[in-house]
């Protein structure tokens, strides 16, 4: 009896050391593998393409990197300023998110930074012609809670990115060890890829009043926390604007955002327009010399750059590829806008129509369509603005 006794204790302990084991093997694989780059040492804070669920989880696992200053947007800010900015601000960038979540974001950081002083916001046109209607969660606490650590040591969706992200680098090695061929790609750019807006008037209508008065609140509250602030509309090739334009409604509902920005932002704040016409938007996005896009909505950090140089009051900054707004120059700059766009679009009548067909029936194929861009194919001036950001940004 006494032998049977130990015996079915020892089991209990056996099957509870295995129940631990696996537990804590679990915890740790994903630790090593951390699929959301949640351990790993940071030099800056950005998010993107995260799960709605885990925009905070992730905010707070980077608490550590103090910054004054914070760059919040959504794919534009992305694509403009990556990790090559790391050591100028932090960035809150996330796709697909309107702008009340701006507001909700910044809200957030600022109890988990509160030493920012300055905030760089890249305001997206198209959100302000689309209703994005989702949610992310109520933010709660500055500090990851016990239930977050538990989600993102031992729960099941973690676990299986774990699993996708070491079946990655399992192929990545394979391929890098037969084919060592070594090419200096920056990235990828998708020349056809543009985008459809088939919404009606009162639908634009609705969302342009939505969306303004998101924007009224994000400002009252730059105003009432006593922050600096910049806006920035950020650089879309010619081909979109002649696309999203090419409607009536679409042009009144962006120049009327201008208005509305420029009555409500206070004259001691600085609101910078790169959405026109000029040598660098309108530069051939197929061939995409001057590497300035990803796609026709996506400047790249190249162009990110050049804002750079604005936004800080560089000496050597391109004053051509902005207009800076306020109520005494509105309605001039708006009138200069739409000529140069009409222009553009009466001399490219042809190439517009093209795009126009793409956007129309759009496929995968064109969707996808992509092409490489290495430093040698560079312009001159861009490899001048890489050099740049050489010497002054991508320091550690």
């Amino acid at each position: 009896m006494k032998y049977s006794k130990s015996n079915k204790l020892m089991k209990n302990i056996l099957f509870s050391s295995l129940v631990i084991f696996i537990i804590f093997g679990i915890c740790l694989f994903n630790y090593k593998m951390d699929p959301y780059m949640l351990f790993e040492n940071k030099y800056c804070m950005r998010l993107s393409n995260y799960p709605l669920e885990m925009i905070y989880t992730v905010m707070k696992s980077y608490n550590d990197y103090k910054s004054d200053t914070v760059v919040i947007g959504g794919s534009e800010t992305i694509s403009l300023f990556d990790e090559q900015y790391k050591n100028c601000f932090n960035n809150v960038s996330i796709e697909a998110i309107n702008y009340k979540q701006y507001g909700e974001l910044l809200d957030a950081y600022l109890k988990i930074h509160p030493e920012t002083k300055r905030v760089i916001i890249v305001l997206n046109l198209i959100k302000i012609i689309n209703n994005i209607d989702i949610s992310i969660p109520e933010f709660n606490d500055k500090n990851l809670t016990l239930k977050e650590y538990q989600h993102i040591l031992f729960s099941t969706d973690v676990t299986i990115k774990s699993f996708k992200l070491l079946k990655n680098k399992i192929l990545s090695s394979i391929i890098n060890f037969f084919d060592k061929k070594e090419e200096n790609i920056l990235f990828e750019f998708y020349p056809k890829q543009t985008y459809k807006f088939k919404l009606s008037t009162e639908e634009l209508k609705k969302s342009e009043k939505k969306n303004l008065n998101e924007i009224n609140s994000l400002i009252k509250m730059l105003n009432e926390k006593n922050l600096d602030y910049v806006f920035i509309i950020p650089p879309y090739h010619a081909i979109f604007l002649s696309l999203i334009y090419n409607r009536e409604f679409f042009q009144n509902n962006v120049d009327n955002f201008k208005r509305f920005l420029v009555l409500s932002v206070p004259s001691d704040k600085k609101i910078y327009d790169f959405a026109f016409i000029n040598k660098y938007t309108s530069s051939d996005l197929f061939i995409n010399e001057h590497g300035l896009y990803y796609n026709s909505s996506h400047p790249t950090f190249i162009y990110g750059a050049k804002i750079h140089k604005v936004i800080y009051n560089n000496k050597i900054a391109d004053d051509s590829i902005y207009f800076s707004l306020n109520k005494n120059n509105i309605e001039f700059i708006i009138d200069k806008e739409n000529d140069l766009l009409k222009n553009y679009i009466n001399n490219n009548y042809k190439l517009i129509q093209y795009y126009t067909k793409i956007t129309e029936n759009q496929t995968k194929e064109n969707l996808l369509f992509a092409k490489r861009i290495n430093f040698e194919s560079l312009s001159e001036d861009s490899k001048n603005e890489i050099e740049y950001l050489d010497k002054n940004i991508k320091k550690f």
